[in-house]
């Protein structure tokens, strides 16, 4: 019996499909230290009430929505974000990887240019998912490159008739090797810190504040953001390396979800160093575990020795 494909040719179409969006306003000072407060982030140098020049955290240019002007759909999603028709479930994210190559700075003007790169169907613990990969490319007014996210999204499939199924809880994943221990770095997550975070980045989700949308959809409660936890292990590692300029990239695969009144623990290792095209670099291994010591989150992230 041939399974039965949940990709019709209106969702294949949009394969290789590309978009190009302009922030609404240049980056001011406020945006910046409403991003870092929302985060808990006490670095001194993204606030600089003195100068009104700080400096953005690395993740900024990715977690926020830069145009404030744009339009959001019923559930609270900007409608330029990649979306499914009604019929597929609410979109969760299931990873990204990020590469850095300028800091965003007050004043910047963001350009993004998006393209779909990837369509696939899997089976997943909750049936049917359909997983949409694309890049997004972020430059700033004088079209120099900032960064570039390639973001995958998660689409639940839920068949006419059929039952959702019940969120499976986090659990305990493969144990990593030995090597040097990156410094980690805890926050706790509350519902009002989730909406303060939904706020600065200008991204109104429910699915992330809104418990009686998120039951509805059948989620156990509403969910941590996918961005946080980026933000998160970016901020673990500057900590460490002292240096933002040197994180040249950071991948991530979300494994469980995390709800208001987790603690999140950052933590990694050195994996090995390596040189490419003479200059050094070190990879690490990254992961995020909640109270429970369930791991949520799986990541590599590459530094520069130099």
């Amino acid at each position: 019996m041939v399974k039965q494909s949940y990709i019709t040719p209106e969702i294949r179409a949009l394969l290789a499909q590309e978009a190009i969006s302009q922030s609404t306003e240049p980056v001011e000072p406020g945006k910046i230290r409403r991003f870092a407060k929302a985060l808990g982030f006490q670095n001194p140098r993204y606030y600089d009430l003195e100068n009104g020049r700080p400096i953005a955290p690395l993740t900024f240019v990715f977690s926020v929505n830069h145009d404030s002007l744009g339009e959001v759909d019923e559930s609270g999603r900007p409608t330029n974000r990649v979306s499914l028709p009604p019929s597929y479930g609410p979109a969760i994210r299931g990873g990204n990887k990020y590469q850095f190559f300028r800091p965003v700075q007050v004043g910047d003007q963001i350009l993004i240019r998006r393209k779909i790169t990837d369509l696939q169907e899997k089976e997943g613990p909750t049936g049917s998912l359909l997983i949409l990969t694309y890049d997004l490319e972020y430059s700033n007014q004088n079209r120099e490159l900032l960064g570039i996210n390639t973001e995958s999204l998660i689409f639940r499939v839920t068949p006419k008739g059929e039952q959702k199924r019940e969120q499976p809880q986090g659990q305990i994943f493969f144990a990593l090797g030995e090597g040097r221990e990156i410094p980690s770095f805890q926050v706790n997550i509350s519902k009002v810190q989730m909406m303060i975070y939904a706020a600065a980045t200008w991204n109104p989700y429910q699915l992330h504040w809104d418990s009686d949308y998120a039951i509805k959809h059948g989620f156990p409660e509403i969910n941590i953001p996918g961005a946080m936890f980026g933000d998160y292990q970016a901020e673990m590692l500057v900590r460490w390396i002292g240096n933002s300029s040197a994180l040249k990239s950071l991948a991530y695969s979300i494994r469980a979800m995390a709800f208001p009144g987790d603690t999140l623990i950052c933590k990694g290792l050195v994996r090995k160093q390596y040189e490419e095209q003479g200059n050094p670099y070190t990879l690490c291994l990254v992961w995020v575990e909640n109270q429970k010591k369930s791991r949520l989150v799986d990541g590599t992230a590459v530094v520069s020795l130099v």
